[in-house]
């Protein structure tokens, strides 16, 4: 019988399963302009992926976009090891 994330064992014993997932860290520009898009300004100036889990993952796909689309959708393949 699972309840939640806690699932219940035959000994009556119960285990916490909690997935630990990748973890997105982006730096994003506060504002975007017109200005800063004539100028070049980055609207994603950095991005790290943390993964504290045992777990690999491979052909892992990060996608950026925007809603409303003032940007183009960028797609990145990225391995985590």
């Amino acid at each position: 019988m699972e309840t939640g994330d806690q699932q219940d064992l035959e000994a009556g014993v119960a285990i916490s399963v909690k997935p630990v997932a990748p973890k997105i860290i982006a730096d994003i520009a506060s504002s975007f302009t017109y200005a800063s898009y004539q100028n070049a300004v980055p609207v994603l100036r950095g991005v790290s992926i943390e993964n504290h889990s045992e777990r690999q993952f491979q052909a892992l796909r990060l996608e950026l976009c925007s809603a409303p689309a003032f940007l183009r959708k960028k797609t990145w393949t990225v391995e985590l090891h």
